[in-house]
């Protein structure tokens, strides 16, 4: 995960909130993303979210809201 999103999500109170995760990668899906996101925000609700291969990125035609209605 980015050096900035891991500073961002430290900054932040996520009491109360909903993280929804949406990632390109390059083959590897979440890794280890979603193990961190829930480390650097306790205290948030999040849902199943939605990772999208790089190569398919711009041709991807995957509603985002759906899977982060998903908690």
């Amino acid at each position: 995960m980015p050096m900035a999103l891991i500073t961002f999500l430290e900054s932040y109170d996520f009491f109360g909130k909903t993280v929804c995760p949406l990632i390109t990668h390059g083959g590897s899906g979440f890794s280890g993303s979603l193990r961190d996101i829930a480390r650097l925000c306790p205290n948030a609700k999040m849902t199943e979210g939605l990772a999208i291969n790089g190569d398919n990125a711009a041709n991807c035609d995957t509603p985002a809201l759906p899977s982060c209605r998903k908690a």
